[in-house]
């Protein structure tokens, strides 16, 4: 994950926790909501990889070993991947070679979550 991305998800997840402080019900109805069970009680404690985590148990995503058909889009240090599985099922992500690696610098399921 590239560093930019590590900051968004930290800052996200410290105004939820921001917001759990302030405003206790407002941030177990939207906790609720995602639908993966986490609750305000479970922020005290977590880190925003923890959180992290449990989100994404939340997001259906199919078998890597049934994808059909892999694409990239290469543009310098930074490259589209979209990934097709045989249900019709597809999943882009955004990549960029930083540090001698490929980081994720986005994509759509992220967006959902944060």
């Amino acid at each position: 994950m590239s560093e930019s991305v590590r900051v968004q998800i930290e800052l996200s997840y410290q105004q939820l926790r921001d917001l759990a402080a302030d405003n206790p019900g407002l941030a177990e109805t939207l906790l609720r909501e995602s639908g993966s069970g986490v609750t305000t009680w479970d922020l005290e404690w977590m880190n925003a990889e923890d959180f992290v985590s449990r989100m994404l148990e939340g997001v259906y995503l199919p078998p890597l070993d049934n994808v059909v058909s892999e694409e990239a889009s290469l543009r310098g240090r930074n490259a589209d991947v979209l990934f097709t599985w045989h249900s019709g099922y597809s999943l882009s992500i955004q990549l960029s070679w930083e540090e001698s690696s490929w980081k994720v610098t986005g994509s759509p399921v992220l967006s959902q979550l944060f």
